[in-house]
């Protein structure tokens, strides 16, 4: 984001982000009423090192928080922390529900084929070769061809983006 300005803080030692982060696994333990972080992995600082990942098991589910934005360890691993507080937070709010929820609401990604698929031929076949299999297919699959024409035309459309997209490698 490139508009976008923020430096957080420096200077923290990691054992106190450590320590925090201990902290914070039993406050959302506590929140919840039952062990929900159930095992956790900090790191340790290596020279040169900046990634800081810290991963826990989360109601039986791995996640890793993982950050190497900064320059300092202690600052990617202070981020961390900060992170899985706003993850606490937001399930003790019931905005994880709500996002679960939305997330699962959207349109499911479009997936193309292989534009080689679509021609029904091999990615090592010659254009010219190419060509002549999308005409075939194209006279097939018009949608003004009475016998066999699509009424939306969705078939000649992935027909002629697959074609496209070959001519243009």
């Amino acid at each position: 984001m490139a508009g976008y300005k923020y430096s957080p803080p420096t200077g923290w030692p990691p054992s106190s982000s450590r320590g925090e982060i201990q902290a914070e696994f039993q406050r959302w333990n506590d929140q919840a009423g039952e062990r929900v972080v159930l095992d956790y992995d900090l790191p340790m600082l290596r020279p040169g090192q900046r990634e800081a990942a810290v991963t826990f098991l989360l109601r039986g589910n791995k996640v890793t928080v993982k950050l190497d934005k900064w320059p300092e360890f202690q600052t990617n691993l202070r981020c961390c922390l900060l992170i899985i507080k706003d993850m606490r937070l937001g399930e003790a709010r019931g905005m994880t529900e709500a996002i679960r929820a939305a997330y699962m609401a959207l349109p499911a990604p479009k997936t193309e084929r292989d534009p080689y698929e679509v021609l029904g031929v091999r990615p090592d076949t010659e254009l010219d070769v190419i060509e002549a299999a999308y005409r075939a297919k194209a006279k097939r699959l018009h949608p003004d061809n009475p016998k066999t024409g699509m009424e939306d035309g969705a078939a000649m459309v992935e027909l002629n983006k697959a074609i496209e997209a070959v001519r243009a490698r």
